[in-house]
């Protein structure tokens, strides 16, 4: 039997890992095995950290996306195949990424159809987002835009996701939009955090026989989609914190967010995806914030007190601003923070940078 491969792309702060994480649990609960591919520019990522926390066979690619690195994803999906032998391998597209049909999913049909059988590429879409993203209230550059309603017209599954945090007014204007991107994409509702519109999905993805291969941005503007790569500054850090006295891990991670988030504000800087994980043996905080004037979501809080042991800090940010900017700006957010709560911080990596454009490989 064929392992299934499911690709799931869509703008950063769609919702994308809680997703896979949710499909991939009803996959393990009807018995099939499951290994996850990852993906950042990065080199420390907080997704791959959070769906092993969970128990999932996660393996991360890094340094650039699938459509980039195809070569890395066709070996990792190799290797994992022959260590973990899933059944299914879910993989997902680094949040700037596009043209997938191209650059990954036609290269795979062709290298690999007698392995593996390539599942319709699901887009995932944070209606809010959306909304400004194809409106002229967008805060984004043209650019970021362009790349989105790109990733909208390849898709063949276009998850409508987060239906817990908006109307039913504004999801079915977005939809209405993207329906005039692709009016031939599957639209499902979905919402990572309930658990609604996962097994609808899963449906699609299970009985579906292939990939069409048939969407795919053939006037795509590489120079253009290239450029919006350069607006949006990274930052990738793992810190080390060791308490002083008893400590409480969920409203220090919470406080850190909020500090940010006001920062962000002030200095006029709009959150594509901010991530931080707060972490011991024992528990894991997860929040994510994906536009700078919305609340934070949370996953995993506990009113529990935590030991004065030592904690691992892992942030992520996708922020609209220089990574010089953005450096700063997080890295005395954490100081203050840190000395306000008698906490000692020790930076074991860190990574600040905007990509280079780039380089496509494996077109078909």
């Amino acid at each position: 039997m064929k392992t299934s491969i499911l690709l799931i792309g869509g703008f950063l702060g769609a919702g994308k890992t809680t997703l896979l994480a949710e499909i991939a649990q009803r996959l393990l609960a009807k018995g099939e095995k499951v290994s996850i591919i990852t993906n950042d520019q990065g080199s420390d990522l907080i997704d791959t950290e959070f769906l092993e926390s969970k128990g999932l066979n996660t393996t991360g690619i890094t340094g650039g996306c699938f459509c980039c690195k195809f070569d890395d994803l066709l070996e990792t999906i190799t290797t994992v195949t022959r260590n973990q032998q899933p059944t299914w391998i879910l993989a997902e597209a680094v949040g700037s990424c596009t043209d997938l049909v191209a650059t990954v999913i036609r290269p795979l049909k062709r290298l690999k159809s007698h392995n593996f059988r390539i599942t319709p590429i699901t887009i995932a879409v944070d209606p809010e987002r959306a909304y400004l993203l194809l409106e002229d209230r967008n805060p984004f550059p043209y650019e970021i835009g362009y790349l989105f309603e790109q990733q909208i017209q390849e898709a063949e599954i276009v998850l409508l996701n987060k239906t817990d945090r908006v109307s039913h007014e504004l999801m079915e204007e977005v939809k209405k939009k993207i329906y005039r991107t692709n009016h031939k994409a599957r639209f499902i509702r979905t919402s990572a955090i309930q658990g609604f519109g996962i097994d609808e999905w899963m449906n699609e993805v299970v009985h579906i026989e292939e990939a069409s291969s048939e969407r795919i941005a053939s006037l795509l503007d590489y120079d253009l989609n290239a450029t919006d790569e350069t607006y949006i500054g990274r930052l990738n850090a793992s810190i080390t914190l060791t308490p002083e006295e008893f400590f409480h891990l969920e409203e220090f991670v919470k406080m850190i967010g909020l500090e940010l988030q006001a920062e962000f504000i002030r200095k006029g800087f709009e959150a594509a995806n901010v991530k931080l994980i707060g972490q011991n043996s024992y528990r894991v905080i997860k929040g994510s914030l994906t536009n700078s004037m919305k609340e934070w979501e949370w996953n995993g809080l506990d009113q529990d007190f935590d030991f004065a042991t030592k904690i691992t800090l892992l942030i992520n940010a996708h922020v609209l601003a220089q990574p010089v900017q953005l450096y700063e700006t997080i890295m005395s957010i954490v100081k203050k923070v840190s000395e306000q709560w008698n906490v000692n911080t020790l930076v074991d990596q860190l990574e600040c940078f905007s990509p280079e454009r780039p380089e496509t490989v494996g077109m078909v």
